[in-house]
């Protein structure tokens, strides 16, 4: 078991995506899967912030082969649009 000073892993990452979850009318399995995966591609590398979109369609294929809601990047490019 992770811990974060006296909490652990799941006292920490839990409580946010359960709130997102709600938010995009999706289960908190499915927000922990976005951000497993979304964590995942940066282990592979790749960084949303200067890859010229390469990550953001990474995400958007591997989101569709799983089955999972909109990911992170779609979400946020979605909030600057609307902005």
């Amino acid at each position: 078991m992770v811990a974060f000073g006296d909490k652990t892993v799941r006292e920490v990452m839990t409580p946010r995506p359960r709130v997102v979850a709600i938010q995009q009318e999706a289960s908190l399995e499915d927000e922990l899967r976005i951000l497993i995966l979304h964590g995942a591609l940066h282990l592979t590398g790749l960084d949303h912030e200067n890859d010229a979109g390469r990550m953001a369609r990474s995400e958007v294929r591997w989101r569709r082969r799983l089955g999972l809601p909109l990911g992170l990047i779609e979400r946020a490019l979605i909030e600057r649009a609307g902005k």
